[in-house]
């Protein structure tokens, strides 16, 4: 009798063994490879970014540094509407007219309500930059304000005219309201 109810004892406890300790620590090893894949997986895709990110540093260094401070000059990382505001000071000078009235507007409050802009064919997504809006003004001849016009334009400092407006004042002279936006990129993490 011993004899067949030992070996069914030892199913049943082989049985209960597997149930209660093996099928749980499978159950575990199961979910730990899946993570592990995911890992394996986030793993191959750091290297390809890192191997796109190495390539792209690759082509910036292939850059000469002029043309490099260029580009920084034309799209900077930040936006200084001080050095801004005093270079057209200084533009508006050179051509004795008088700069004030100064109001400058940050993107961070108006970033939802810029959208998109058709300019020139293309497509430019405002939300790609940070802008900053300067409203100023300026008391001049009419040459005088063409000379300036041509001076922003020529300054290595990327500005975009968004509104002009102007009222006649006596003799030659009036006074012309300027609305330009600068850019800069926007910062890396």
């Amino acid at each position: 009798m011993i004899r067949t109810i030992t070996p069914i004892f030892s199913i049943i406890i082989a049985l209960l063994i597997f149930f209660f300790y093996a099928k749980p620590e499978f159950a575990i090893i199961k979910s730990t490879q899946g993570e592990a894949e995911q890992y394996n997986d986030a793993a191959a895709t750091a290297a390809a970014l890192n191997t796109e990110l190495n390539a792209l540093v690759d082509k910036k260094r292939s850059f000469s540094p002029g043309d490099l401070a260029r580009l920084d000059a034309l799209v900077p990382t930040d936006i200084n509407e001080v050095k801004i505001l005093t270079d057209l000071n200084e533009i508006a000078r050179t051509h004795n007219m008088l700069f004030g009235n100064i109001d400058v507007k940050n993107s961070d409050t108006e970033a939802a309500a810029i959208g998109q802009t058709e300019a020139s064919g293309q497509k430019v997504v405002y939300t790609d930059f940070v802008t900053s809006d300067i409203t100023f003004s300026l008391i001049g001849t009419y040459e005088q304000f063409k000379a300036f016009l041509g001076d922003v334009e020529k300054s290595l400092v990327l500005l975009e005219v968004l509104n002009i407006e102007f009222t006649a004042g006596e003799g030659n002279l009036q006074q012309y309201t300027m609305t330009v936006r600068s850019f800069s990129l926007p910062p890396t993490q």
